[in-house]
């Protein structure tokens, strides 16, 4: 949610103050994104539904599209190689989106799927009513560039959040199969 939020709200204005792209075209630059994005998702649910690998998919697509946008911060780009990247940001956070929904529900205990995602979605907002204060300071302080890395940073934290999840769904299988064991 602080990713997108990021992106929704601050990359126009990063765009138009790092490398001065004009408003228009930074405001085309970030609805490419967005429709990427929507296209990633609907990518995404066919490819959940031909793999069970969830963690490693997410991670892998959260760690492109983290370097794709620090690229996109660092790096003096022509604007069209800028919207590219944002295209391809797009497509490939979307696309996780699937695959994370569907590592929540396997970490879910049984009985408790709409604790679980009521938590969730809880997280998401309070992180998308966070995120306004940290890129608007970054940008008041004249650091749009730290936009990107932070945008960046969101990604990889949530990299290791799967990562967290899936080492938690491979420790309740163990026990669980365990537990089936026949005692000795």
């Amino acid at each position: 949610a602080m990713f997108m939020s990021g992106v929704h709200s601050f990359s126009v204005t990063a765009l138009n103050r790092l490398w001065g792209t004009d408003l228009a075209l930074a405001s085309v630059i970030l609805s490419s994104f967005l429709t990427a994005s929507s296209l990633g998702i609907l990518l995404g649910g066919l490819i959940a539904d031909r793999t069970h690998r969830y963690a490693a998919l997410t991670v892998a697509v959260f760690g492109a599209a983290a370097a794709l946008t620090l690229i996109a911060g660092l790096v003096p780009l022509p604007w069209i190689i800028v919207a590219a990247l944002f295209v391809a940001i797009g497509l490939l956070q979307g696309s996780a989106r699937t695959s994370r929904d569907m590592l929540v529900r396997r970490v879910t205990p049984p009985g408790a799927t709409g604790r679980v995602f009521a938590f969730v979605m809880t997280g998401l907002n309070v992180g998308a009513a966070i995120t306004p204060v940290l890129f608007g300071l970054l940008l008041d302080l004249g650091e749009p560039r730290w936009v990107f890395v932070l945008l960046a940073s969101f990604l990889i934290i949530a990299a290791g959040v799967v990562l967290l999840a899936q080492a938690a769904i491979t420790a309740r299988e163990a026990t669980i199969r365990r537990e089936k064991l026949p005692a000795e």
